[in-house]
């Protein structure tokens, strides 16, 4: 399947606008760093144009997928490679947080949280 040039610039506006939309939600739940990777990232997969495999909304419903993918992946890797100390003035409440910052769903919710060493009771683990 190939795309129009209004399909095509209708692809591209939703890219841009998707990433105006998740940038500042990384940039405040992690950091200015995160964010303007998440946003080179992204800009380099729109330059890639739509996919012709599927169609213009299975398109634009993948990039929103991975964008939010690079919040989850923001998020987790900020928890697992921090130093000591800052890891130790992360509390649950402040990773969920973080998750509603990112609109994230329940189940990356979950696994960040395990990441975190939480258990579903709220619990950390050593």
């Amino acid at each position: 399947m190939s795309f129009t040039e209004s399909e095509i610039k209708d692809y591209n506006d939703y890219a841009d606008t998707t990433i105006a939309g998740i940038y500042p939600l990384i940039k405040k739940a992690v950091s200015s760093h995160a964010a303007t990777y998440m946003k080179k990232d992204m800009l380099k997969f729109k330059e890639q144009g739509p996919d012709e495999r599927m169609g213009l909304e299975e398109n634009k419903a993948f990039f929103r997928d991975i964008a939010h993918v690079h919040c989850d992946a923001a998020i987790t890797a900020q928890i697992r490679y921090s130093n000591k100390s800052y890891c130790a003035t992360l509390t649950k409440e402040s990773i969920l947080e973080k998750c509603r910052i990112c609109n994230l769903d329940a189940q990356s919710v979950k696994q960040i949280l395990k990441a975190a060493g939480f258990d579903a009771g709220g619990d950390q683990h050593e």
